[in-house]
């Protein structure tokens, strides 16, 4: 096998499992959340290049030029992507504002780049580079990508473990411990993922030609471990909407659950709304049964009968439920704070407008505007 073969196989190979792998995230989260969100950011911020490396190895060198021009500047917005979604995970107040393009200057200068040097060549000659990168050396464009991706690593990466850093210390002061264990796969996505670039950066070091394939291997990696967590959490967020019975009838097991003391579930019910009331871990829209067990102490099976048995509720419907009385506590003055009601639905706990609007009329059997309305001539 040559060294192009070798290229193709490698790059096509990815293309496809990436795809794949995205596609069944696309199906399991409708690309929702932050599973999705991080599955976007590695699938368009390399499909690009894969495409170029496959095209050019395999002579197709008009397609190539067609993929060229993101090959050389999109992977530069993998960091500050990145970054945006670490920051985005932990911060509530988040909002992306014009400032934030601010990051993506490297990439807007890299396809600059790349666009005057390939337009002030003669058209004849503006292959001859993709054929000099088919003999196994890099262009002077190549280095200049690799210098902007590697700096931007070194950045990004400490500028992220320094906000987790300062994140963790703010556990039980602005973050509550709920919302640290749910997303505690995000510090390990990123030390993943650094130590994925540093494979990189090795290689590309003692080789520059390894990153038309070393690079694809591992993003593989990543996706798969994205694509895991995904599932996990899906799966989780369905057992958390069911009732014991329904878990039981699930597992093919409906017996009849002996009940605990009656005064230790009382217990159990008011420290689980406590600590729901004291922490508003409810707003977290990501908040599951298991992270609750973890925050109270309370073991799950124990969790799942009080919620149950003393509040009367499932879990879902128990925390929907806070989610909903919150909205109608901020409704009457939302405006005037300046909130839309997609900034209220998130502070509540919501994932978009469309899922607060349909769980509030389900609860108050009114849309918002006519609760406020009749609110209001009251």
């Amino acid at each position: 096998m040559g060294y192009n073969e070798f290229i193709v196989i490698i790059n096509a190979s990815a293309i496809l499992v990436l795809m794949l792998l995205a596609m069944l995230l696309l199906v399991t989260t409708k690309f929702k959340g932050e599973n999705a969100y991080a599955a976007a950011i590695i699938v368009l911020t390399t499909i690009p290049a894969y495409l170029y490396n496959t095209c050019r190895s395999e002579q197709w060198y008009e397609a190539a030029a067609w993929f060229a021009p993101f090959s050389y500047s999109v992977n530069t917005m993998l960091m500050p992507l990145l970054w945006l979604f670490v920051y985005r995970n932990f911060n509530r107040q988040f909002r992306f504002t014009p400032r934030q393009y601010l990051h993506f200057i490297p990439t807007a200068v890299a396809l600059a780049v790349y666009l005057i040097y390939t337009f002030s060549l003669p058209t004849s000659d503006r292959f001859d580079f993709m054929i000099y990168e088919n003999t196994g050396d890099d262009m002077w464009l190549g280095d200049i990508n690799a210098a902007i991706v590697f700096i931007q690593m070194f950045v990004y990466f400490t500028i992220i473990f320094v906000y987790l850093i300062r994140v963790k210390r703010l556990i039980g002061d602005n973050l509550s411990e709920t919302e640290w264990m749910y997303n505690l796969w995000i510090p390990k996505f990123i030390m993943l993922f650094a130590g994925l670039f540093f494979v990189v950066f090795v290689g590309y070091t003692l080789w520059p030609r390894t990153d038309a394939w070393l690079p694809q291997i591992l993003n593989v990696i990543a996706m798969c471990y994205l694509v895991y967590h995904a599932l996990i959490g899906i799966r989780i967020s369905q057992l958390q909407s069911l009732s014991i019975e329904d878990i039981q009838v699930e597992n093919g097991e409906k017996t009849t659950i002996e009940p605990n003391n009656l005064g230790q579930l009382k217990e159990y019910a008011e420290q689980i709304l406590d600590y729901l009331q004291t922490t508003q871990a409810y707003t977290n829209p990501q908040l599951t049964l298991r992270d609750l067990s973890t925050a109270t102490g309370i073991s799950y099976n124990n969790l799942s009968k009080a919620i149950n048995t003393i509040i009367g509720k499932n879990f879902f419907e128990m925390v929907n439920h806070m989610r909903i009385e919150k909205a109608k506590f901020m409704l009457p003055s939302y405006k005037e704070n300046n909130y839309t009601l997609d900034t209220l639905a998130e502070m509540c706990g919501f994932n978009s407008r469309a899922v607060f609007s349909s769980a509030f009329k389900k609860s108050t059997g009114m849309t918002t505007s006519q609760w406020l309305q009749m609110h209001q001539n009251k």
